[in-house]
């Protein structure tokens, strides 16, 4: 492994997370948690670390569960299930603010660029296919929201 100093993490990337974590995984108190497919952060930390394969839908919580660290959001899993879509606007607006906010040039550029390769990623990428779910059912005002939450994040992405 090679080092690398303070000034080239800070220079190369817009965040870099150092942390120690648990050595087994814990299971959480929510309907489902020892469903088929499910299993616990560790292991999959551990399967993500020998190479093996893991699905889009995996490889997408645990994105979620960085940006939650990044942004130093806290969730309370005995009392609701975090919430994806809003975990994903979240990082979303502080992404926005950041850029918006900084004052090195560089910087500005690297978070644009999380920015539009995040909405490409995450949001435009399964948010139109779940509004057309919610287009075929009677939820009142739900499909509409997610129609103008759909829209305004590719205007955001052409735009951006």
């Amino acid at each position: 492994m090679t080092d690398v100093s303070f000034v080239d993490l800070r220079r190369d990337f817009a965040a870099v997370i150092i942390a120690c974590g648990a050595k087994r995984s814990r299971a959480l108190p929510i309907p489902n948690a020892d469903a088929i497919g499910v299993m616990g952060g560790v292991d999959f930390l551990r399967d993500v670390s020998m190479g093996k394969e893991v699905s889009l839908g995996q490889r997408i919580a645990l994105e979620n569960t960085y940006f939650y660290e990044v942004l130093g959001l806290k969730s309370d899993p005995s009392r609701a299930v975090p919430d994806y879509l809003v975990t994903q606007l979240e990082f979303l607006a502080a992404l926005r603010y950041t850029c918006e906010h900084t004052s090195e040039e560089s910087s500005a550029v690297s978070l644009a660029r999380a920015e539009t390769e995040f909405l490409e990623r995450h949001l435009l990428n399964w948010l139109p296919a779940a509004k057309a779910k919610l287009d075929r059912t009677n939820a009142p005002g739900f499909p509409m929201l997610m129609t103008m939450l759909v829209q305004f994040l590719r205007h955001m992405h052409k735009s951006g």
